[in-house]
């Protein structure tokens, strides 16, 4: 077997638990399951060109992605497993040096409102429980991989390992910015770097891709990230998101259009995750907040119609805040 060790940083706290959730607890399947995420959004584009020049102008669009997504969904289970004919993963996950200290939702969040909004949900209100968060720390993940796993598939997973180390993170609310992580070293390489470091890096994610509407999250042409302003410490990076984005919302109240902000909204039963990604991410002495937008082809099901006018709006509006800028394509 061949071994990966990766590295990463906890930069905001971290809502992650078991089947308790009463108790905070980083597990390699939680990891995993944020892995197979990123895998996703970052090869459906590669599955994609491969299938349009193997059919070319032969088959339909609606043809060229359902075969693109049953190759994707094939070559995710041969490596990290399924529940039908592919079996157990090819790459065993261990999550290494993970003792944790805790703080609670409510000792957290208390007195920070735009933090708050961010964290609905993670801090007692009525009947509901505050939840525990681990504070930030580092932790080790260990890739054992397979010898029947290809080179290319290695060089597939090594590369995600790294994009969930740019933009991703674990736990609740991970798409609102907490349990940030960033990857600090992949085996002997230190990975950490300067702002322009990491903007360089994003760019190189958009310069790769030719897709220009995916039918799920994944990234493509459309894809957009606005960077912020560095900010003295990962708190204050992350209630500059929460501020923005909880002023701009309470400005359109009972609006259907925030129906492209992810759903459930007013009692719809109707559930889909936002194509808004929050991370916060460390650079030398300093962090910063960036904004991932995700649109899709398909937002709702049955290829239902959604107006998308104000999630666009609430993008132009952080472009043209000061301090922050969009990342274009290298």
């Amino acid at each position: 077997m061949r071994k990966i060790t990766a590295t990463f940083r906890i930069v905001t706290p971290m809502f992650i638990a078991g089947a308790d959730q009463q108790c905070a607890e980083l597990r390699a399947p939680s990891f995993k399951g944020a892995l197979r995420w990123w895998y996703r959004a970052l090869y459906w584009d590669s599955f994609l060109q491969e299938q349009q020049n193997e059919l070319g102008q032969e088959k339909t669009k609606s043809a060229r992605e359902k075969m693109a997504l049953q190759c994707l969904s094939q070559e995710e289970s041969e490596i990290f497993g399924d529940a039908g004919e592919a079996g157990q993963s090819k790459v065993l996950i261990r999550v290494k040096n993970r003792s944790i200290e805790t703080i609670s939702g409510d000792r957290l969040l208390a007195r920070d409102v735009s933090r708050k909004y961010l964290g609905f949900g993670l801090f007692a209100m009525r009947d509901i429980k505050g939840r525990l968060a681990v504070r930030m720390n580092h932790f080790d993940v260990e890739f054992l991989v397979k010898k029947s796993v290809s080179a290319k598939q290695v060089e597939r997973l090594e590369q995600s390992i790294k994009v969930i180390g740019l933009l991703g993170g674990l736990g609740a609310r991970s798409r609102n910015g907490f349990g940030s992580i960033a990857l600090e070293r992949l085996d002997e390489k230190d990975l950490s770097g300067s702002r322009d470091d990491y903007k360089n890096k994003i760019q190189n994610l958009l310069s790769r891709v030719r897709n220009d509407s995916p039918p799920f999250t994944a990234l493509s042409q459309s894809t957009r990230f606005i960077l912020g302003p560095n900010a003295g410490s990962s708190d204050d990076a992350h209630s500059t998101l929460g501020r923005l984005y909880k002023n701009f919302r309470a400005a359109y109240p009972h609006d259907d259009r925030k129906r492209s902000f992810g759903l459930p909204l007013y009692g719809d039963d109707t559930r889909r995750a936002s194509p808004l990604l929050f991370h916060i991410h460390p650079v030398r002495d300093a962090f910063v907040p960036i904004v991932a937008y995700f649109p899709a082809s398909r937002f709702l099901p049955n290829n239902l119609s959604c107006d998308t006018s104000l999630i666009d709006a609430f993008i132009q509006k952080i472009v043209d805040d000061e301090g922050w800028m969009e990342i274009s394509h290298a």
